[in-house]
C-alpha cells in the first residue's frame, strides 16, 4: 500500500542533537510508522515500512520554542500529590528559549505493508480494506503529525501525478537514520509503557535501531 503525506514543517530529531534539535534530512521510518499508528491501529496488526519516496527539495529552516529546562519526571508529580502539595512546578520560572533546525514544505509517499500478529482474527484483507478506507475518508485515530504534535501532517492516497523534485535525482548517502524503536520488557529497565496486549503498565528497556539511508532518484528503501 502507499501513502502520501505533506506538511509544511516537519522535525525527525537526530538522538544527538536533543538539547537544541536539529532535523534528520527525510521521514523516518519511525516517524512514518507513528503516522500510519495515528490512522488505523489495532494489536491484530503490525506495520512495515518498505520505501519512502521524497518528493520535494530539502530545505530547512530555524525557529525558536519555549521550552523548560527541567525534566518532570513521574514520581516527582505524584510526590507533589500525595506527600507535599505545597510543591509545585511553575514554567515561568524555569522557561527558556531553544534553537530548532527543522524542514520545510516536506512531502513523502510512504510504500508500507500489514502483518497480521498472534492476536489477529480476520484475514488480512479485511485490514487492508480498513486502512484503505479510513485514508479515503481522512480519518485517523488521532492528528498525525511530522515529528511534533505542533507540525500536523496532511495524508491521502497518492494521486499518480506526483514527481520526485530534480534536485533529489541521483545518489544520496544521509548516513546511520533511526528505523525503528525495539521495546524490551525487563523488570530492571528505566523506562515504562503501556503493554497493548496485557493493558497495563510495564517496565523495560528501548532499543534504537539505525540503517544507512541512500537514496536513489528520491527513493529510500528501507
Amino acid at each position: 500500500m502507499r501513502l502520501k503525506v505533506w506538511g509544511d514543517l516537519a522535525l525527525f530529531t537526530r538522538p544527538e542533537t536533543k538539547a537544541e534539535p536539529y532535523s534528520y534530512p527525510i521521514l523516518t521510518p519511525s516517524a512514518a510508522e507513528g503516522i500510519l499508528k495515528a490512522i488505523f491501529w489495532k494489536p491484530e496488526i503490525t506495520y512495515s515500512i518498505e520505501a519512502i519516496t521524497v518528493l520535494n527539495p530539502i530545505r530547512y529552516q530555524s525557529l525558536f520554542r519555549n521550552m523548560g529546562q527541567k525534566k518532570i519526571v513521574v514520581s516527582t508529580v505524584k510526590t507533589w500529590a500525595t506527600q507535599n502539595p505545597s510543591e509545585r512546578y511553575l514554567i515561568n520560572e524555569d522557561r527558556c528559549q531553544r534553537n530548532h533546525v527543522v524542514l520545510k514544505n516536506v512531502a513523502y509517499i510512504i510504500d508500507f505493508s500489514l502483518h497480521l500478529t498472534t492476536k489477529a482474527t480476520e484475514p488480512i484483507d479485511k485490514y487492508h480494506a480498513i486502512c484503505a478506507k479510513r485514508i479515503e475518508r481522512g480519518q485517523c485515530f488521532k492528528q498525525p503529525c511530522l515529528g511534533m504534535r505542533e507540525f500536523t501532517a496532511n495524508f491521502s492516497f497518492p494521486d499518480g501525478d506526483e514527481q520526485i523534485h530534480p534536485e533529489l535525482l541521483g545518489t544520496f548517502n544521509f548516513g546511520q537514520i533511526l528505523k525503528k524503536m525495539h521495546f524490551i520488557q525487563d523488570p530492571k529497565g528505566n523506562v515504562e509503557w503501556k503493554d497493548h496486549e496485557s493493558q497495563k503498565l510495564v517496565k523495560g528497556r528501548v532499543l534504537p535501531e539505525f540503517f544507512e539511508a541512500i537514496m536513489r532518484d528520491g527513493v529510500v528503501r528501507c
